[in-house]
């Protein structure tokens, strides 16, 4: 991980196993998980990241075998996308607001790389390879698609001041809309 941070300004390493970072404003981890399923995982904590739950995973054969019997998940509609991944939601709006066709292609591209799944719920988005990754290379493409996830969300930045409109007022008039105090400058910024 101390190579991600190298290449990753703002990832910190916590230990040989974890590291904190963050992408517009938002909390996240890397976390290298052993045992019995090993995996690596990059976590974003987003309250209201999305309003139903969706995951994205690629296809089992158990999968492919209901396909051919016509049992299928939902499908997004894009042959490839809907060939390689299987999508389970609550909400297919949700879905097809999330899976946007640029993130589509990327999840695509990442499949040559290593198995994943993609969870969005309300509090989050977790993107795990399925595998633990050693490769530098490797590390970077997943975390680049973590941030085009968390990017993808549309959400307002968190570290930064959200500009919601502006009037101009003559000096003299000029007063703070919340304790109506006089202002010395003619711009109001809301």
């Amino acid at each position: 991980l101390g190579d991600v941070a190298r290449e990753f300004g703002g990832v910190t390493p916590v230990n040989h196993q974890s590291a904190t970072l963050s992408r517009r404003g938002y909390a996240g981890r890397i976390d290298l998980v052993g045992g019995f399923q090993p995996s690596t995982e990059v976590t974003f904590a987003i309250e209201g990241a999305a309003d139903a739950h969706l995951t994205v995973s690629n296809e089992t054969l158990g999968q492919q075998m209901m396909r051919q019997i016509g049992v299928a998940d939902f499908e997004i509609g894009d042959t490839k996308f809907d060939a390689i991944y299987a999508i389970a939601t609550t909400k297919e709006a949700t879905a097809r607001s999330v899976l946007t066709p640029e993130l589509r292609t990327v999840l695509v591209a990442l499949e040559r790389w290593f198995p994943l799944v993609l969870r969005v719920t309300p509090s989050g988005v977790t993107l795990r390879a399925k595998r633990v990754l050693y490769e530098i290379v490797a590390m970077e493409k997943l975390v680049n698609a973590a941030f085009q996830i968390v990017d993808s969300l549309r959400l307002p930045e968190r570290d930064g001041v959200e500009l919601v409109g502006e009037r101009e007022e003559s000096l003299r008039e000029a007063r703070c809309d919340v304790c109506g105090a006089s202002l010395k400058q003619g711009v109001v910024v809301r």
